[in-house]
């Protein structure tokens, strides 16, 4: 695993690797000689546990709940990350008293506030009904491809008005997996304007010891 600083994921070599200029991407040298190169999380997130979960504790072995699995794996990305993703850089990253202050919008954090209330909550927490995590009573790659945008809404506190998602959100925070992938730190030398040389350093130590996930 390579940690690489905001500016070099929009250069070479990385843009040979991903020309979108973003993370992740994931490499593997095959036995035929070709190179496999994966961009999105969920996809790589699945061949991992494809390749590996041979026991099927992450992934699961039904088709039903692989087709759950697969529903979130789509719908992290493609549906919530936008409205996730933007609460937290207007809200976090542009709030008040940081470099990016100018940039806030209120509007842009009513928007997300506004569709993330009518239409993710009821869905996640219809998807949760009364399981510990989003499968079952044991954490999944269901969890895991979901963790992001958690992770992110948490941070910015929406999920104080919601006891069942705060519950389910303090139940991922609580793994030590993602204690060692999201630290604290995260959400202060890892925001705009991406400058933070540190931010590096944070994930460089992350990767020299292997996360376990609870299982």
């Amino acid at each position: 695993m390579v940690s690489l600083e905001y500016r070099e994921i929009k250069t070479e070599p990385y843009l040979s690797i991903n020309p979108h200029g973003t993370v992740p991407a994931y490499t593997e040298a095959l036995a035929d000689g070709t190179m496999l190169i994966l961009l999105e999380s969920a996809a790589i997130a699945t061949y991992l546990c494809e390749k590996y979960d041979t026991a099927h504790r992450l992934l699961p072995e039904s088709p039903t709940q692989r087709a759950r699995f697969y529903q979130f794996a789509h719908y992290a990305p493609a549906t919530l990350y936008t409205r996730a993703g933007g609460l937290y850089v207007h809200a976090w990253e542009f709030r008040p008293g940081t470099a990016g202050e100018g940039r806030q919008s209120k509007g842009a954090i009513e928007a997300s506030k506004t569709w993330l209330d009518s239409h993710f909550v009821p869905f996640l927490t219809r998807e949760l009904e009364d399981r510990q995590f989003l499968l079952g009573e044991r954490l999944t790659a269901a969890d895991i491809v979901m963790g992001w945008e958690i992770m992110l809404l948490g941070q910015v506190g929406f999920f104080q008005e919601y006891p069942v998602l705060q519950a389910y959100h303090d139940r991922l925070a609580a793994q030590s997996s993602w204690k060692r992938t999201y630290p604290r730190e995260v959400h202060t030398l890892c925001i705009w304007p991406h400058t933070d040389g540190r931010c590096k350093e944070l994930h460089q130590g992350l990767n020299q010891v292997p996360l376990n996930v609870e299982l």
